[in-house]
């Protein structure tokens, strides 16, 4: 008997390509590693940021000092001014010019919590541990931009939020119903009787 051929593989569907978000933040990345730059910097574009580049600690205060950045990634072993020093420069800075801090996160390969703290106290507000992923990146972007959207949301004026009064219906008046008055029926007075004297007897004289 005739051999029937083999199946056809089933075709795959293709694969669905995940979302990226785009935040449209604008960031600095100050990194001594010319790959480690690139690197960022592709992750970065593909989360939608502008993105400006420094090499070392003088540079990146001199572009926070003349540039709005909404994230500062900042590296902190670097020859000459490194992440630490450069960080406490840009945070007096912007105290002096009253203006709000930047987020800035450390880049190090350092984890231990020295390290942590030395950060902390240089005035960094949270750290990635060398090599990093995008996930990571969106993790730290993502509340930056929420802050960001919830700063610029149009202030609705506080009488759109209150409800209009509302005009209770009034009731026309009606015609109150008053009876006509009615002749009432009064009898009329009845004389009594009165009794006739009865006469006095008469005696007669003996």
């Amino acid at each position: 008997p005739p051999v029937a051929p083999p199946p056809a593989p089933a075709e795959r569907a293709p694969a669905a390509r995940a979302t990226t978000a785009e935040y449209g933040l604008h960031v600095m990345v100050v990194d001594d590693n010319a790959i480690n730059r690139e690197v960022a910097v592709a992750m970065l574009e593909d989360l939608g940021c502008s993105v400006v580049l420094a090499e070392e600690g003088r540079a990146a205060v001199a572009h926070a000092q003349h540039d709005r950045f909404d994230v500062i990634f900042m590296d902190c072993q670097m020859p000459g001014m490194d992440g630490f020093a450069a960080t406490e420069a840009i945070r007096a800075d912007e105290q002096q010019h009253g203006a709000a801090p930047t987020t800035i996160v450390a880049l190090t390969a350092n984890v231990m919590a020295r390290d942590r703290d030395r950060c902390v106290a240089a005035g960094m507000d949270s750290f990635l541990a060398k090599p990093f992923r995008s996930s990571q990146l969106e993790a730290v972007l993502e509340p930056v931009a929420a802050r960001r959207s919830a700063a610029t949301a149009p202030m609705v004026p506080r009488a759109a939020l209150e409800p209009e009064p509302t005009e209770e219906p009034t009731e026309e008046p009606t015609d109150s119903f008053e009876p006509e008055p009615t002749d009432t029926f009064e009898p009329e007075p009845t004389e009594e009787p009165t009794a006739s004297p009865t006469p006095k007897p008469t005696t007669k004289p003996t």
